[in-house]
């Protein structure tokens, strides 16, 4: 429960001619409750005025403490200030904050700020200060400064541009956080009474320096009297403090615990048991609470007494000290009053939205659930949105619906359909138009009988006021399009009904030839040299036709044989495979066989050669180049799944066939990581010739449990039938089984 500095940060500095910023951002969270201390201290040419510092934070309330303390140095024509701000009982702030103070003096022609912050725990949220005490131009707090107890906070902030000669009160210690104008801050716990009271520097005239108390919580007080049977004092009887939440007070010693102190601050810490004085008397302090207090003699638990309510008032409503939440109740210690925590505007302090299960209630904004159904009668303002329902007690009892210039009203003894009388308070009606057609400013108002004249609005030339094109919807002026344009126009109606053709001179005449719409005409085909025929280029690309032969490739296919010169073909065979006898004439279209195949020796194959150059293909036995090449996989286990792999030859296997390597895998029984090298040598070599096959491109499992390469940078991948492939582990951790699969063609 001590007072305890969370973090210090120096934010930042500024500089500017009447005015500077110094700004940034903590480097931790900033806690729930916790107190905020800005030091801002300034220097400017010149004399400094009495400077106007503003400084924020988010939501934060900054107060000022006293001062500013200002100094001047004549000598160097500087002068400055220290200014502190603090903030008690703030909510959680982000890292990312922005803390920013801003130092103006209108006066000088340069001006530099400075500012630090620090965040303290266990410094009350109610009357934060307990004593203040500022010294300013070579002087110190006067009357120095003396705290109300023991465990409060004192800071202070001075400046100086000599060495300093600081003599404080008993027990206190300052630590010098640099030197010049800009000397630092220091924050001192309040280890023992004592008062502030010396001088903070021996540079007369050119030191400033503010010292302020803060109030630490103070932990609440029990007493208690153990008495025999007879009520006389028990000396020497234990003394323990428990949580009421099902506390076990059947076994010595009892639990749990809770921590007690020998004084307020909870700077001294009792190890319980306690045990009472010779009269029988005992006191503790502890936070408040509700607790179980058990009583032993000897070891042996005598009684136990629950819910002892401490730290609040016996008596009346008020209550002495209070810890919330933090959702809606602060869950600060505090006294007297409780602190609200603060909510987003706009929200309300309410149970979930939605869900099924009830939930802690949280600040959130209203949904249309939390409203409940209300009686009309009950709604006296505001704007409905949505359609309404006519409940059935305003329904006319005698029919369900009325007939025309009717509508519901209420006699004072029911709600009846009843015919709307003339009345009114219309004296005048305008036109206003929407302002596409006709023009949004009212016309002339009619007071009387007369006509209502509307004014056209102006619009572009050559539109005219038609739907959207293809959908239904609004009109408005637009050009017309070809699909407005309806079909069987006559030619009477057309500027132009007759169209000329004139061609090109390669397949028709150049001649105009006029015809009129709805007509016919014919152009003038070209005389042209025999067997030729229109058509585009006979290769290549796309290019204007003209009169040329035809070429194999105009042709279509599946021309019928009697359209052809030649329609069949005669075939004989080798004498390899088939007899050189011929089978006849086969025409196109119809089909034909060899029917004597030659002899062979059995077990033979028609293919090229087994070996060398090619050449014409022959009967004969298959050789093992014949077969395509198959895909093969060699896998090995190591270790056993239960002991740690050991580096070292795990294993090797006998290659019956050659084969060529194109990828390789590791899986392992969990995530860890391992390196296994892979080495071969012929059979009679093993195993002093073996050698590795994978160069730099090891395989390795880097904290994962599966690892694949295909790319074999540098390896080996070509393995004669006959060799063997040996298993080096080079490391291993964590694992203790590994997969080794080697994939390739063989």
């Amino acid at each position: 429960m001590s007072v305890s500095l969370l973090q210090s940060k120096n934010i930042g500095s500024g500089s500017g001619t009447t005015s500077a910023t110094a700004s940034g951002s903590l480097s931790q969270n900033v806690q729930l409750n916790s107190l905020l201390i800005a030091v801002v201290n300034t220097k400017a040419a010149g004399t400094l005025q009495a400077p106007t510092i503003s400084i924020s934070t988010g939501d934060i309330s900054w107060v000022a403490i006293g001062g500013p303390s200002r100094w001047v140095d004549s000598a160097r024509n500087t002068s400055g200030s220290v200014n502190i701000f603090y903030a008690a009982g703030v909510p959680p702030i982000s890292n990312t904050a922005t803390f920013s103070a801003t130092a103006t003096q209108l006066t000088s022609s340069s001006v530099t700020v400075e500012m630090q912050v620090y965040e303290f725990s266990g410094i009350s949220t109610n009357s934060v200060l307990d004593v203040i005490s500022v010294g300013q131009n070579g002087t110190v707090p006067s009357a120095g400064i003396l705290t109300t107890n023991e465990t409060d906070l004192v800071f202070v902030s001075f400046v100086s541009e000599f060495s300093n000669n600081t003599a404080l009160g008993q027990g206190y210690s300052v630590g010098i956080f640099g030197s010049q104008v800009f000397s630092g801050t220091q924050y001192i716990p309040y280890t023992d009474a004592g008062a502030i009271n010396t001088s903070f520097s021996n540079a007369v005239g050119t030191n400033a320096c503010i010292a302020v108390g803060f109030k630490a919580i103070a932990l609440p007080r029990y007493d208690l009297w153990v008495k025999d049977r007879l009520g006389r004092g028990v000396a020497g009887a234990q003394i323990f403090v428990c949580s009421n939440s099902h506390p076990n007070t059947s076994t010595y010693p009892p639990s749990p615990l809770v921590p007690i102190y020998y004084d307020l601050g909870g700077l001294n810490p009792i190890s319980e048991p306690l045990y009472t004085d010779n009269f029988g008397h005992g006191a503790f302090y502890v936070a408040p609470g509700t607790y179980t207090i058990v009583i032993s003699v000897n070891n042996t638990i005598t009684e136990a007494y629950p819910d002892q309510t401490i730290g609040f008032s016996s008596s009346g409503s008020s209550v002495n000290f209070v810890s919330g939440d933090g959702a809606l109740i602060t869950n600060a210690l505090s006294t007297g009053n409780v602190d609200l925590t603060l909510g987003p505007a706009s929200n309300v302090f309410a149970g979930p939205s939605s869900g099924s299960k009830n939930a802690a209630p949280t600040y959130r904004t209203l949904v249309a659930a939390d409203i409940p159904t209300l009686p009309y009668l009950q709604i006296t303002g505001g704007t409905i949105n949505g359609p309404l329902t006519l409940l059935s007690s305003l329904k006319d009892s005698n029919s369900s619906a009325g007939t025309n210039h009717q509508a519901l009203m209420s006699t004072g003894a029911a709600v009846k359909w009843l015919t709307v009388v003339g009345g009114g308070s219309v004296t005048s009606v305008a036109w206003a138009g929407s302002g596409v057609l006709f023009s949004a400013t009212p016309s002339a108002p009619v007071t009387a009988a007369g006509n209502l004249s509307p004014t056209l609005l102006q619009q572009s030339a050559n539109t005219v006021f038609l739907s959207p094109d293809g959908v239904s919807g609004i009109p408005s002026f637009r050009s017309l399009l070809l699909s407005d344009i309806p079909l069987g126009i006559g030619n009477s109606k057309l500027q132009n009904s007759t169209i000329g053709l004139v061609g090109d001179g390669t397949l028709f005449s150049n001649s105009t030839v006029s015809i009129a719409l709805g007509s016919s005409g014919s152009l003038v085909l070209l005389s042209e040299r025999a067997n030729m025929v229109f058509s585009g280029a006979s290769s290549g690309s796309a290019a204007t036709p003209g009169f040329r032969s035809l070429a194999i490739a105009d042709l279509p296919t599946n021309i019928p044989n009697a359209n052809l010169q030649h329609s069949s073909i005669s075939l004989t065979g080798d004498g390899t495979v088939f007899s050189n006898s011929l089978p006849g004439s086969i025409s196109l279209g119809s089909s034909g066989a060899f029917n004597t195949l030659v002899s062979q020796t059995k077990n033979t194959i028609l293919a090229g050669p087994s070996s060398g150059v090619s050449a014409a293909s022959a009967f004969r036995t298959m050789v093992e180049n014949d077969l395509p090449p198959r895909t093969t996989s060699i896998s090995y286990v190591i270790g056993d799944g239960t002991n740690a792999i050991q580096t070292g030859t795990a294993g090797q296997v006998y290659i019956p066939r050659g084969c060529t390597i194109q990828s390789v895998e590791l899986q392992a029984d969990q995530s860890g990581s391992a390196v296994v090298d892979i080495l071969t040598c012929t059979y009679s070599g093993f195993p002093g010739s073996l050698t590795s096959i994978t160069a730099s491109d090891i395989p390795t499992l880097s904290s994962a449990q599966k690892y694949f390469d295909s790319g074999l940078t540098g390896w080996t991948t070509s393995i004669p039938a006959g060799n063997i492939l040996n298993f080096n582990v080079l490391s291993a951790s964590t694992v203790t089984q590994i997969t080794i699969t080697i994939n390739g063609t063989a």
